[in-house]
């Protein structure tokens, strides 16, 4: 019997079954041998069980499909209600871990006592290049940080241990998007968070839209978010308040820009210019939001140039 706690892998997936062949590889690749995962397929279209069949032994899986398409962090939660591990790590099926990725976060676990272990990732487009790299450092506050904006990164960098997710509860599946933001908040209020100072996952664009979700999501999601931890929010103090008002009504207005939504970008700078005039950055979003996104075109075909 093993003495090296458990690592279970949750991989949510629907129609992608080359991407979930490469994201199981870096699985079977991990220096740390006490692995099982869990495949959930959320109802594709395509064929993922002959996939599933190659890595039976290797990578210890257990397949799960969903009879009807239910969306990324319900794929998670069943992914969840079925791990046995002692810690859960999550892998998108569009990103791959390098080799040392559990073993470093497990070893980290046990050094610091924490219930979250999250690494840097690098986001890598469809030639292939490395478009951007995030690296983290330790967080003071990580609570108060995550009311601001999630400083963790995406669900493939964290393994968080079984216990706190028991004491947490499960991502919230009625967030169309921040599912990650919102449950990280939650578990900040059950275990501390470490992080490991390393690349060691890979974000892999393919052809599609670097935005996947629609502006609506956003209209939706802010006040749900604002409203569920309004206590939290609330009793950091006015000054800390309006920080944290701020920061994600200029979140709305750069996602606004992304998606070329130009009077509501400029419409969530305003908000969070109100709410924090010291915030510069949400002036500079509501410049580049005029002349419908003229600013903006220039901007980022400068930023291309460079």
């Amino acid at each position: 019997m093993s003495l090296e706690p458990e690592v279970s892998v949750v991989i949510p997936t629907y129609n992608r079954p080359n991407r979930l062949q490469r994201a199981l590889n870096s699985v079977e690749n991990q220096t740390y041998d006490n692995i099982n995962t869990v495949v959930v397929d959320d109802h594709s279209d395509k064929k993922i069980q002959p996939i599933i069949q190659d890595y039976s032994s290797s990578c210890n899986v257990q397949y799960v499909r969903h009879e009807e398409n239910r969306g990324a962090n319900a794929a998670r939660n069943s992914g969840i209600k079925r791990a046995a591990g002692d810690f859960i790590a999550f892998l998108d099926d569009d990103d791959t871990w390098e080799p040392e990725k559990i073993e470093k976060q497990v070893n980290a676990a046990r050094e610091s006592g924490s219930g979250v272990v999250y690494t840097g990732i690098r986001h890598i487009d469809a030639d292939g290049e490395v478009m951007k790299e995030a690296i983290p450092g330790e967080v003071e506050d990580i609570a108060t940080k995550l009311l601001y904006k999630n400083v963790v990164g995406s669900f493939s960098t964290v393994m968080v241990d079984a216990d706190a997710i028991e004491a947490a509860g499960l991502p919230d599946e009625s967030f169309p998007i921040w599912q990650d933001k919102e449950w990280y908040v939650r578990l900040s209020q059950h275990c501390s968070f470490t992080s490991v100072s390393e690349l060691l996952v890979n974000h892999h664009r393919g052809g599609e839209s670097r935005i996947s979700e629609d502006f609506d999501s956003i209209e939706q999601v802010l006040p749900k978010f604002l409203n569920k931890y309004s206590i939290e929010i609330q009793r950091r103090g006015v000054l800390q308040r309006q920080k944290i008002y701020s920061e994600n009504f200029f979140n709305a207005a750069r996602y606004g820009l992304a998606t070329e939504n130009f009077d509501r970008s400029r419409k969530y700078a305003i908000k969070s210019a109100k709410y924090y005039p010291a915030n510069y950055m949400a002036f500079i979003c509501f410049l580049l939001s005029l002349g419908d996104g003229l600013l903006y075109s220039i901007y980022q075909n400068q930023l291309k140039r460079n």
